[in-house]
């Protein structure tokens, strides 16, 4: 399951030589079940951390095109809906990372008795889809004021580009 094929031609050696390395050739089994331990429970620390990061980092955006577009003004209801959706969007998802499984054991302990897990594959699509709309509506918010500015639509386009380089 955890062998890797390497072909020779990669490795700069003539074809008839192969390098065979599987996983029980590098790891006794207890050392293998200790091994995937410790990555599954660094894998789980992860999780709630990932969203915090993001939304610091959007709520950040999101104060610099307020002190940039709005100085001393009121905040727009825009930018407040924006930034309630990143909110709330934090804490769901880091609770959810931090409960995916219960008990919080069972993450990397499988055969734990009566643990109740969600689905891996649907929380990270969740989670994805919602970061991934939520940065859209940070990078995109400022485009109406850009393209208001008094100058030339080529400079106009160049702003509106520097500013949805965040995308990337």
């Amino acid at each position: 399951m955890y062998d890797a094929d390497i072909p020779a031609q990669d490795l700069n050696y003539d074809k008839q030589y192969q390098l065979k390395v599987g996983f029980a050739d590098v790891f006794t089994p207890d050392t293998a079940h200790f091994v995937l331990t410790c990555y599954e429970q660094m894998l789980y620390s992860q999780q709630p951390i990932y969203p915090l990061v993001q939304g610091c980092i959007k709520i950040s955006a999101i104060l610099l095109y307020h002190r940039i577009f709005l100085p001393g003004q009121r905040w727009p209801l825009s930018l407040l809906i924006i930034a309630g959706t990143i909110i709330a969007w934090v804490f769901v998802a880091a609770f959810l990372g931090v409960f995916q499984c219960w008990p919080i054991s069972a993450y990397w302990n499988p055969e734990e008795s009566n643990a109740k897990c969600i689905n891996g594959y649907d929380y990270f699509v969740g989670i994805s889809v919602v970061d991934l709309v939520t940065d859209v509506l940070v990078v995109v918010w400022p485009w109406r004021t850009l393209w208001r500015l008094q100058m030339p639509i080529s400079r106009k386009i160049k702003l509106i580009i520097l500013f949805s380089l965040a995308l990337l």
